[in-house]
Formats: structure tokens, sequence, C-alpha cells
């Protein structure tokens, strides 16, 4: 049996947002989820780990050549207190004051050294950058880092190796006070940008195009390798009214690759934290061990965290917190963690928390007529933990969305959701619904639903899983795998609920609530079924079951199978062609498969 998670539930989560449900800091904590404050996230000699004594000499006040190729940088210090902008010259015993003046001080890649700015203080400045760095780049764990970036970085002023936000005995902190727009933009299409360990607090709030960084542009030619990390963002566009240009990440430009967001904290931030339309060959995002807490306020319709859409590739998001905040400013409307949109293709959403937080796939909107499908979306070993019952419909975890309107080339493709943990301590909307559809053609692709452990109570007449194609486009999805997954719990709701008859539906080895009941083809009479009349409709689910499993802290959204759980081992099918691990990343066994989320390891 696997170790069970801490049952201790914190509300504080080290140096983070206080989360407004009763998840446990324990969970986090422990599988390294979400931002984490560190010391020295850097890896100045490329050698793929992170804050050796050798990466910790960026800054310092001393060391020329920090990332030791030979070659010194152009390093320029800036102290908001003890600098002058009129007799500093940007060394660390005359720095400068402002940091604008030290940007205007570098000179670029030309010379082939990368400039990096070393801040210390508190500045109310919004920067634009003229420079990018030295083009090249390496790769750490799969991902083209840039090697010889242009930097802005916490200044380690007192020589210890430990920065800011970190040490506190250093202090980097850009303010907007409520009035500055923009932290930091750039006044052309630059690459190679590096900004790490500082503090960006209360911009925004003044105009609809506001927000922390926006470092992409329209126009020719294309950008490449933007990594900011181990930054806390505190307030952005807080309590501000939602609109398209209030943007904690502006993804508005390209294209552009290569751009990584890791390790940051985003606190109390409204309207968007990353919203953009990247044109064709734009991708290769990677957001991952990010916290971000949202602020609504009375008038806001929703907050969101991601939004993407265009005809971009390969977004990975990895190991992040995402918190809803529900309870503390109360919304009613479409607030969402992760909206994965028309023209995007190639997501990987894995590993991450998401409380009162729904994932949405969209493939077609109104005045956006890109000409692909969404294909090639993948959403394991998640966490979807749902608190908050205000909401003005209940809403599911995943929505696989359509409309009646979407030409045939608006529609979703492959979709595997899988290894998930769906959990709730209010009734909510059920975990997964599909009514992907559309008025132009053929739905092509295959929804796959494998290997979930989905725990109620769902509202009356809502379902753990659920096809639902009202109000949508004649063209409905037909193709579809629901094996191995787990319902529990159900409450008022149902197990499985789909409202007409796929062609293709491929259903098995499920262990559903023996106390809920099923729906299936539902044209003129709504009635629930029993698992025995909807193995009859529908042929499928011979080898599933019903049950009631335990687990180890239901009531705190833990749902790994306790030690005494008493469902068979070894009664699902086998789903090694479609995930060949659990959430917990053990693997599954071919010849002894078990349904849900978890694999006990006896």
């Amino acid at each position: 049996m696997k170790k069970p998670i801490c049952g201790l539930w914190l509300a504080l989560f080290c140096a983070g947002p206080i989360f407004a449900d009763d998840f446990t800091a324990a969970y986090i904590r422990e599988h390294r989820k979400g931002y984490s404050p560190r010391p020295c996230g850097f890896d100045m000699d490329r050698n793929g780990v992170l804050g050796e004594p050798a990466d910790r000499t960026v800054a310092d006040g001393k060391t020329r050549d920090p990332d030791g190729d030979g070659v010194d940088e152009d390093l320029f210090y800036v102290d908001s207190e003890a600098g002058s902008d009129q007799t500093g010259d940007g060394s660390p015993g005359k720095p400068v004051k402002a940091i604008q003046m030290a940007l205007q001080m570098a000179d670029g890649p030309s010379d082939g050294a990368e400039d990096i700015i070393c801040i210390s203080g508190t500045f109310h400045e919004s920067l634009t950058l003229s420079h990018g760095g030295v083009p090249s780049h390496y790769v750490r764990d799969g991902f083209q880092f840039p090697r010889n970036p242009t930097m802005i970085v916490g200044w380690d002023k007192d020589g210890d190796g430990q920065y800011p936000p970190y040490d506190a005995d250093d202090a980097a902190v850009l303010d907007g006070r409520n009035v500055l727009a923009w932290a930091v933009t750039e006044d052309r299409k630059l690459s190679h940008v590096e900004i790490a360990h500082l503090t960006v607090s209360n911009y925004g709030y003044q105009d609809d195009d506001c927000g922390a960084f926006k470092l992409f542009r329209w126009g020719t030619g294309s950008q490449s390798h933007v990594y900011i990390h181990d930054v806390e963002l505190h307030a952005v566009n807080k309590g501000e009214k939602d609109a398209s240009g209030k943007i904690v990440l502006s993804f508005w430009g390209g294209p552009m690759t290569d751009v990584a967001f890791i390790n940051n904290l985003v606190d109390d931030y409204s309207s968007y934290f990353c919203r953009g339309a990247p044109p064709d060959r734009a991708g290769r995002f990677r957001f991952q061990n990010n916290t971000l807490k949202m602020h609504g306020t009375a008038g806001v319709s929703f907050v969101t965290g991601w939004k993407l859409w265009g005809h971009q590739s390969g977004v990975e998001i990895l190991d992040n917190v995402l918190d809803g905040n529900a309870h503390a400013w109360k919304p009613k409307g479409h607030t969402s963690g992760i909206g994965v949109c028309q023209g995007t293709q190639d997501w990987t959403i894995r590993g991450n928390v998401l409380i009162d937080l729904p994932v949405i796939l969209q493939p077609f909107a109104k005045g956006y007529p890109f000409e692909r499908t969404l294909n090639n979306i993948v959403i394991d070993r998640n966490v979807f933990r749902s608190t908050y019952d205000g909401w003005a419909y209940p809403r599911p975890a995943v929505h696989v969305s359509g409309a009646r309107e979407a030409p045939a080339h608006q529609a979703v493709e492959n979709v595997a959701i899988t290894n998930n943990f769906f959990s709730t301590s209010a009734a909510w909307g059920g975990a997964i619904l599909c009514s992907a559809s559309n008025g132009g053609g053929l739905q092509p692709g295959c929804v796959t639903i494998a290997g979930n452990t989905i725990s109620g109570p769902f509202a009356k007449g809502r379902a753990g899983i659920t096809v639902n194609t009202a109000r949508r486009g004649e063209y409905r999805q037909n193709h579809f795998v629901i094996k191995n997954n787990v319902v529990a719990n159900a409450g008022a709701g149902l197990n499985v609920a789909v409202d007409y008859a796929p062609t293709d539906l491929v259903a098995d080895g499920n262990v559903y609530d023996p106390h809920a009941g099923f729906l299936w083809d539902i044209t003129h009479v709504w009635e629930s079924q029993s698992f025995d009349q909807w193995q009859a409709a529908t042929g499928q689910d011979a080898a599933s079951a019903t049950g009631v499993p335990q687990f180890v802290d239901l009531e705190a959204g833990d749902l790994h199978l306790a030690e005494q759980d008493a469902l068979p081992r070894g009664v699902g099918v086998d789903v090694s062609n479609i995930t060949k691990t659990d959430f917990d990343g053990q693997p599954r066994s071919p010849a002894r498969p078990t349904p849900g989320a978890d694999v006990p390891l006896k």
C-alpha cells in the first residue's frame, strides 16, 4: 500500500498564498507542486543542476564571468537607495539609482557578452527592454533555455549565495504603486531574456492594457528563449474588472517559441494570468511549478488562468497549483483555470492541483476561424478539487465543448483524460462533460477517459461522466473510450449520463457507485437506468462492476485507496495502450489492471 498523504490539513503553504479550501499543504509540499521559494534558481554553468556553488556567483558584486565561459559579462548594478544616476557608473561600488538607467547603459549582444542588470531595493519604474541576449541556448530537462541572455536579477548584496525573495536580507522589488500599467515591456522583438529572483507588486489598475510582463510583439521575425523564474508577483490588476488586455503575462505577439515560466508565485491577481493568440510557428511553452491565486471583486465576471488560441503547438502546464480563491470573492460566472482554445494543439496538462477551477477545451469561437482541430490534448495526473457551491450553475472539472455554428475543422480530435483525482466537498457538476459537436462535419479522433477516480456528490441529475449535446451542433462526437475509472459517492447524481447513442463507444473495467444510476440515449424520456439496464442498452461494461471504495481521506480529497478498501484488485481491463502509469507515476500492470487513478502496490 502506498504511503498515505498526511492527514493534517493546513491553511498555509510555505510562504505562498492562503488557500480557501481544505486541500493539504502537505500534499503540495511533499509532491513539489506549485511555487517554492529557493535560495538560488540559477543554472549559470548550464549543466542542468540548479543552485550549485558555481551558480551562485551571478550578481554577487565581484564575479565578472559568472557563467564561466571565458567571457566577462557586462554587469550593471542598481541600488534604489545608495545609487546615483548622475555619478554612478554601474559598478558595485558606484551603482546607478534607476533600473532603466542601467538598461540604457547596456549595449546588447554586439560585443558577444550578455548584459546582466543586478538590482537592490524597491523601484517605482515601468521598465522597457531594448536589447536581447547573445543568441544561444542549452537543453535542460528536455526544454531549451537561453544560454547567454540579457538578465534582470536580484542582487545578492550580502554575498551569501542566496537571492531575494528567498533571502529576506536582500530586496529586489518593482512596485507599481497601483498607478503604473506594466512592470516590464520591450520596444522591439527581443529574444534570449531571463528575469529572476525579484518581486513585482501593484501593477495594472489604470488601463485596459496592463499587467506584469509584456515581452512579445507582432511583426516580422520571431522571438525565442524567454525565461522567467523565482519571481513573486503580488496584486497585479488586483480586484479590477476583467478586460481582454489586463494580463499578468501577455502572449500577444509572435511568432515566439521556447518560453518558460517556472517556479513563480502569482498572488491575488485579477482578469487573466496568461492570454494571447500566438500565430503559426509558435509554441514550445513551459509553465511549471507556479502557484496562482485569483482575486476578483464585485462586478468581476471572471478571472482566468491560461487562455491561449491560434496556430501554436506544444504547451506544457506541469506541477502548478491553481487556486480560484472562490470563497474570498464569490464568483458566479465562467472563472476557469486553463482554456485550451481554438487552433491550438499538443497540450500536456499534468501533475497540477486545481482548486475550484475547471479545464475548458474550446475548439470554436465566433470571429476566429482557425482551420485546424484541437488535437493531442493530454490531461493527466492532476488533482481537481471542488469546494465552492456558489456558481450560477454546477460546473464540471473538465469540459470538452462544441457549438452548432462551428465548421468541420473547428472540432475536438484526440483528447486523453487519464489518472486524475476528481473530488468535492460541495455538490458540483461532475468530473467530465463532453459536449463536442459542430454544424459542419463529422467529429474526428477520440475522447479517452481512463484510469480516473471520481468522487461526488454531484448536483441532482448530474453525472461523474457526461456526454451531452443539448443545444449543440448536429455532428456529435461519436468516438469514446471509458475504461478503468472509479465513480463513487454520486449522491443525487449519476455515474454516467449519455443523452444520445454514440456509434463508437467502448466502456469497460470501470467501478461504479452502486447507489447511482445511468442515462443512455434519452431522446424522449429522462429516466435513470440501473447498471444492468445500462449494460444491456450499451452492450458495454461487461467486465465492470459496482462497489464502494474506501479512500485515505475522502473529506479532504485524498483519493488513494485506503488499506482497508475491499474493492478487488485486478478487475479492470488492460489500458497499457492508453497509459502505463497511475496518479503517482507508478507502473500499471497489464496482467493485473486495477480501476481508478491509484494502483496500490499490493
